[in-house]
């Protein structure tokens, strides 16, 4: 008797495929090509229970009121002091316009719950199909315009207000399930430390800098692990195999793993399994890949996180001889580098605005990081790529903050030659990130 759910071979207790926790309420059980979990259903009423308040709804709601606007692009490109006055005038004229759908994303980001039901062109969850996420990331650069606007006329405190806002998006978005949210987070999050690093280049005297250190101090939270997100791109995978695994004559060893979704030529992709495996034996390796993934997130600081991450796509490709190479290991490698931007972000903002709370204070520039760091948070001082602390310098007199960035390397404060051309702060796999002073 053949077919792919001819038999069930689910492993015993103690084998990798017994249940594993997403959250501390919610169990993921294990994958059983014999009786296929509806892994979407389980999920959805995981993240739903006890949901009284969805932020989720209120985000919808504000995202399709929005007006679009390619101005807002165009605008976010170039620095606030480089925008014309006929510039100023269209991009006031879009926010008092959209002001309605600003301020439902405004409500939305003070509601503590936000969960994106998901949906599936075919109930797997290969198969969800995420909102329109471009969107939620246009709010977000309408609540920076405005914010940035603020800054040019003067007023830091609707700034923060606004930059907050889409802070909240950012850890809204980093709680859902699936990469794709947390790695759209992480962008949102770029675009938010960006402003609040304007503040005191275009507003230094009207800012009370003690006061907006304590706000993110309560605020804006070091970010959690994405640990929901992993656990799910690799239940994706699980889904997948109990779907799709071919057992032709029933013996409970798998021969082909048949994906129905076509080839670029329009013909299903099938992976020949040559010999014949058992689930446990195909989900061993696999589950062992992605308990290193866990381990290199759950890190706070890593030198080496883009090397690993480029030898976190060479172990995939040689997972079970290569067999599985095909599937893809989806935006991971990608995430593991954007998680530790996204640290690097938030840690070395919130040091450039206590490094001018001390001058603020002091009437001077602070002699080393330890003059001006908080010592209550002892983390915020890490580089994250390179798991020391933050180069700090004073250079004839005036402050030099940085990271070493992807590469690891100490090249002396020097940005890469693409943040120089841009004049805007970007992660590159060459030269620091400067935190301060801003790129000139």
């Amino acid at each position: 008797m053949g077919g792919k759910h001819s038999r069930p071979v689910l492993g015993a207790a103690g084998l990798l495929v017994t249940a594993v926790a997403i959250t501390s309420a919610q169990q993921v059980p294990p994958p059983n090509p014999a009786a296929p979990v509806d892994y979407l259903a389980w999920l959805n009423t995981g993240f739903t229970r006890n949901l009284k308040e969805n932020a989720a709804e209120s985000y919808q709601a504000a995202a399709t009121a929005l007006q679009d606007a390619d101005e807002l692009r165009d605008a976010l490109n170039n620095h606030p002091k480089k925008w014309t006055e006929a510039q100023r005038t269209t991009l006031r004229a879009w926010t008092a316009a959209n002001a309605g759908a600003l301020e439902r994303f405004s409500a939305a980001t003070g509601l503590e719950k936000c969960y994106f039901i998901a949906t599936s062109r075919d109930g797997s969850l290969r198969g969800v199909q995420f909102p329109a996420l471009g969107r939620f990331r246009q709010l977000a650069q309408g609540a920076t315009i405005r914010a940035r606007l603020n800054l040019l006329e003067g007023k830091p405190e609707g700034a923060v207000e606004d930059t907050l806002r889409v802070l909240a998006l950012a850890r809204h978005l980093e709680e859902q399930p699936f990469l794709h949210f947390a790695l759209l987070g992480a962008g949102l999050r770029g675009l938010a430390y960006e402003t609040l690093l304007l503040i005191p280049e275009l507003a230094p005297e009207q800012v009370d800098f003690t006061t907006i250190t304590a706000r993110l101090a309560r605020e804006d939270p070091e970010l959690r692990t994405w640990q929901r997100a992993l656990t799910i791109e690799k239940v994706t995978l699980w889904d997948h195999f109990q779907r799709n695994l071919w057992d032709a004559d029933g013996d409970g060893l798998f021969e082909e793993l048949r994906d129905p979704a076509p080839t670029a030529a329009g013909k299903p992709a099938h992976i020949v399994l040559d010999p014949p495996r058992t689930l446990e034996q195909l989900l061993e390796p696999v589950n062992a890949w992605y308990a290193r993934v866990d381990e290199l997130f759950a890190k706070p600081d890593n030198v080496a996180v883009v090397a690993l991450a480029d030898r976190l796509k060479e172990d995939w490709d040689t997972i079970d001889g290569g067999a599985l190479s095909e599937l893809g290991m989806g935006v991971i490698p990608h995430a593991t580098v954007a998680r530790f931007e996204a640290v690097g972000w938030r840690r070395g903002t919130h040091l450039v605005l206590h490094l001018h709370t001390y001058r603020a204070r002091t009437g001077a520039w602070p002699r080393a990081l330890s003059d001006f760091a908080p010592r209550e948070d002892t983390a915020l001082s890490l580089d994250p790529f390179s798991g020391k602390a933050f180069r700090y310098e004073l250079r004839d007199g005036e402050p030099l903050l940085y990271s070493l960035s992807r590469n690891g390397r100490d090249d002396g404060g020097k940005p890469s030659d693409s943040t120089a051309q841009s004049q805007r702060r970007t992660w590159r796999s060459t030269g620091d990130f400067v935190f301060w002073p801003p790129p000139q």
